[in-house]
């Protein structure tokens, strides 16, 4: 019986018992009925094996869905899902702590892999099969667990961190992960409780380049060039950790003055992917617009993520530039001609700035007192942003439009010209 038939069944039943049901479900003040009953059909292409169900049962969402057993090829994550048992169906979900069960009919709680109830006692996130084998099933899962560990505060059991970094597992991950999927599941640890423990996990997992740089390939390649792996045991690249640890710091010791926290009206989302791509900045003078395609990709990001990150690049010299003349105070600065830089940087200029910063905590190797003085350099630049009131120059609308330049001035033809003189 798949999910969506005992959905059906739960339905005819509760009609038939519908007022002893009724009375009991008033008598404990929740919501007296059995409805809405929702049919999701399989649909192997998107991993979706068998047919089942939700429904809302006393005013609770239940997903009904029959127990199974999956069988795997070397290509495809999508197994081969037939009816299986409890055991069976508990030995491949993707951790210990959610293949416990609670049957109804006994009511008591069952542990088939005899490791979910202590696992989730000490906080263990872990595999109920070999770690290696399951991932090479489903690379998948390693984010999953990341997940997981990160949101719970759980620790990542030995056996299967070590799993994490087998290069065949790696491979498996290119060949069967659609970078969809991946993004999803970085979207959401980074909207979870604890990004930054999602990115050590992913950093000791060395995942870095499976994960945000995608299949071997170009920006690999190019990187290796930035950042030479010093010792294959030693998670790549071994100072990423200074642009995620020092972002958790900033978002941790807040001044309470938004011209300094400049990050904050700004997505979670894309600023934690400016750490995850900090790592990218000294390719900012190669393709530019390759090494944007190749970092999105990874993770399918929006065109409007896509932007931020290339307009990241493509300023971030500019934006040396400026914050270096502001900290040094060696040359005056025409409020016009910051204000046109702003400007001209567009609407994503405060995640430029602090892609810039994070980039430079990289490419310095700071530790805690030097990301310190790196940081007062821009804040400096921000307070001077903000007072001469430039903050919103991106969005100030030109003085004079196209027509009436091109009539002041008896233009005949229009051109790119016109955009750079307005």
């Amino acid at each position: 019986m798949t999910g969506a038939q005992f959905g059906e069944a739960l339905e005819y039943y509760f009609a038939r018992s519908a007022a002893e049901y009724i009375a009991e479900a008033q008598r404990l003040g929740v919501h007296p009925t059995i409805k809405g009953l929702h049919k999701i059909n399989s649909n192997p292409e998107k991993s979706k094996h068998l047919e089942t169900g939700t429904i809302e049962i006393f005013g609770l969402s239940v997903d009904l869905v029959n127990l199974r057993k999956e069988v795997y090829t070397d290509q495809s994550r999508n197994p081969q899902v037939e009816f299986g048992t409890t055991v069976e169906d508990a030995y491949h979900r993707d951790a210990t702590i959610n293949s416990i069960f609670y049957n109804l009919n006994r009511r008591r709680v069952e542990d088939h892999t005899q490791m979910g109830l202590s696992d989730l006692a000490v906080g263990i996130i872990r595999t109920p099969l070999q770690p290696t084998q399951t991932f090479t099933d489903d690379p998948l899962w390693i984010l999953r667990l990341v997940r997981f560990a990160s949101r719970l505060g759980f620790q990542i059991d030995q056996e299967t961190a070590q799993a994490m970094k087998d290069p065949l597992v790696q491979a498996a991950f290119n060949v069967k992960i659609t970078r969809e999927r991946v993004g999803i599941e970085i979207e959401k640890m980074i909207k979870g409780p604890d990004p930054l423990t999602a990115f050590e996990f992913l950093y000791e997992s060395d995942l870095y380049s499976t994960v945000f740089l995608g299949p071997p390939g170009y920006l690999g390649q190019a990187l290796l060039h930035a950042f030479p792996r010093s010792e294959p045991d030693i998670p790549w690249p071994n100072s990423w950790p200074l642009a995620f640890r020092n972002l958790a710091f900033l978002l941790q010791h807040k001044s309470g003055h938004s011209k300094r926290d400049f990050w904050e009206s700004e997505a979670r989302e894309h600023i934690w992917l400016m750490a995850a791509w900090a790592p990218l900045a000294p390719l900012r003078r190669t393709d530019i617009e390759k090494v944007v395609k190749s970092a999105t990709g990874a993770i399918k990001a929006t065109s409007k993520t896509s932007k931020i990150l290339g307009d990241c690049l493509k300023n971030m010299d500019s934006v040396h530039a400026y914050v270096r003349q502001v900290a040094t105070a060696s040359a005056g600065i025409s409020r016009s001609a910051l204000g046109m830089a702003v400007r001209s940087w567009g609407r994503s200029w405060k995640l430029q700035v602090l892609y810039a910063l994070l980039a430079d905590a990289i490419s310095q190797a700071v530790d805690d007192g030097t990301f310190a003085d790196l940081l007062d350099g821009y804040s400096k630049f921000m307070d001077h942003v903000f007072d001469q009131g430039l903050q919103n120059a991106p969005l100030a609308k030109p003085i004079l439009n196209g027509s009436e330049l091109k009539t002041i001035f008896n233009l005949t033809q229009s051109g790119a010209f016109l955009k750079v003189a307005l």
